[in-house]
């Protein structure tokens, strides 16, 4: 079934907006992340970014070939991933930054410190109303006599 201009246009608003904003995000973190890094940083960057992009282009071949059931080369790879729109050069540039985003996200986590047992029974105590429960009991009784 094919989509009117109207649709279609609307389809496209409709994208990005839901993608639009975590693209944007993704995208500063990425800048960030480059303005921080030295040269021989960015080489290492580089170079685990590609190793990371050979192995998903690896998957993402074999999962070719479970679909359309032949072998499949790195050649038929790129040949679907043009139909799709895309080039290599995009392909990596988008799995790059998505990947550079989350290493910046793990890098702004904080560091959880374990709790002790002792800490955790002393926060406990000092809020003991937030952890407890009125009693309430209900008895209920039924009485069957048999003649």
């Amino acid at each position: 079934k094919k989509a009117t201009p109207a649709q279609y246009r609307q389809f496209q608003e409709q994208t990005l907006h839901e993608l639009l904003p975590t693209f944007l995000e993704q995208t500063m973190m990425v800048c960030v992340m480059e303005t921080k890094l030295t040269a021989d940083q960015t080489k290492a960057v580089t170079t685990q970014l590609d190793g990371i992009f050979e192995k998903q282009l690896e998957v993402m071949r074999a999962k070719l070939e479970k679909d359309t059931g032949r072998p499949c080369s790195m050649m038929d790879l790129e040949a679907d991933i043009q139909r799709q729109g895309l080039t290599i050069a995009v392909l990596r540039k988008m799995i790059g930054d998505r990947t550079m985003a989350e290493q910046y996200m793990m890098g702004k986590l904080d560091k959880a410190q374990p709790i002790s047992r002792l800490e955790l029974l002393a926060a406990y105590r000092e809020r003991i109303p937030e952890f407890s429960e009125p009693a309430a009991v209900k008895w209920q009784q039924i009485q069957v006599s048999f003649k």
